[in-house]
């Protein structure tokens, strides 16, 4: 099984959202959600479960987080690290 999910800014433009990606992937890593971002963008979120995996764990992957401060800390740790030199 593979899974991508990409993340845009607007359903319309598709204008790729790279930085809220990196906050994403920084905030799962620590939650136990293991995945890699992809894409020419970076904004695609590439899920490849085990076979073994649940429909519960599964469900936990793909649904959006609910720790919304979580995530914009993430998104802020993110964008230091992009600013460092």
């Amino acid at each position: 099984m593979l899974q991508g999910s990409e993340l845009v800014s607007d359903r319309q433009s598709k204008e790729p959202t790279t930085d809220l990606a990196a906050a994403v992937y920084c905030y799962g890593l620590p939650n136990g959600l293991m995945f890699s971002v992809r894409g020419k963008c970076k904004n695609v979120f590439r899920f490849v479960p085990p076979f073994t995996t649940t429909n519960e764990q599964l469900d936990r992957a793909t649904d959006p987080p609910r720790e919304p401060a979580q995530i914009a800390a993430a998104l802020q740790h993110s964008m230091t690290l992009h600013d460092t030199p």
